[in-house]
């Protein structure tokens, strides 16, 4: 008899753990889009009046009536460093109890989680070495519009501080949502195929649908278009591989933010060596 209670006890316990866990990824998707779209758009629209203060010069070139390019490059880089120490704020404040627990199990469990890193490096690698060849094979050599932005910033001014928020800050946020957020909303006995899929799917999407919308909105060639599609899949490719490290490491997120971080480190090398 007093087994059944106990076990009932854990059960719900285990219940009210995920319900729980449930509500705060709901909480910290809904305060991602916020920052990311809304504090991110009144930030640049700030930085707008900012930037010629700063660079010491017009903010558009009177005859194109474009941005100058010092100008954007104030724009751009500031407007992301905001919206990253914004979010990784909000997002460690809000999920700080579950990012303690993945603390204190990765260092109860740190051999078997350690060899899972290893393993998790290699299997990253591999998902960046097979999109590679995918575009080779279909002879696309240019950059994605997310990528482009982000070479754009690490030649800027503020390339110190965008490499920080390219190694540091960003894996943070997205491994917050894309995996421990992301993967709360599906039930506990939901396939695991599933929330790697999908969770890969939104972690891609967010990093190019934007871009073909502009272009479908342009009414740029098919052309264009899919090859923006394509260079996005990579993106995908890159989010089901850590979904999929993720659910190894038993849905503990320190492990695959640590080869998240590490993957961006060789990335921003890599531009900042060129």
């Amino acid at each position: 008899m007093k087994n059944n209670n106990l076990e009932n006890v854990t059960e719900i316990l285990d219940e009210n753990y995920y319900v729980e866990k449930k509500k705060n990824g709901t909480l910290s998707i809904l305060y991602y889009f916020v920052v990311m779209y809304i504090l991110g758009t009144v930030a640049q629209f700030i930085l707008m009046f900012i930037a010629p203060l700063v660079t010491g010069i017009e903010l558009m070139d009177p005859e194109t009536q474009e941005i100058l390019p010092q100008n954007m490059d104030f724009i751009m880089s500031w407007t992301q460093i905001v919206i990253y120490i914004s979010l990784t704020i909000g997002l460690v404040i809000l999920s700080k109890k579950y990012l303690l627990k993945y603390l204190i199990d990765f260092k109860n469990n740190y051999n078997k989680l350690s060899i899972e890193i290893i393993k998790g490096i290699g299997i990253f690698i591999l998902t960046i070495v097979a999109s590679n060849l995918f575009l080779e094979l279909l002879n696309i050599e240019s950059e994605s519009d997310n990528q482009e932005v982000i070479i754009s910033m690490l030649n800027g001014d503020y390339k110190y501080l965008i490499t920080f928020v390219i190694v540091v800050l960003g894996p943070i946020c997205e491994e917050i949502i894309f995996r421990h957020s992301i993967f709360s909303l599906f039930k506990k006995n939901t396939n695991k195929w599933i929330k790697i899929l999908v969770s890969g799917l939104i972690f891609g999407g967010i990093h190019f649908v934007m871009s073909m919308f502009n272009y479908i909105i342009a009414k740029e060639s098919f052309t264009v278009i899919l090859t923006e599609f394509l260079l996005g899949m990579t993106y995908v490719a890159s989010g089901v591989a850590l979904g999929y490290i993720y659910t190894r490491c038993k849905e503990n997120l320190i492990p695959v933010l640590l080869i998240h971080i590490f993957n961006n480190i060789l990335a921003a090398i890599q531009i900042l060596s060129n």
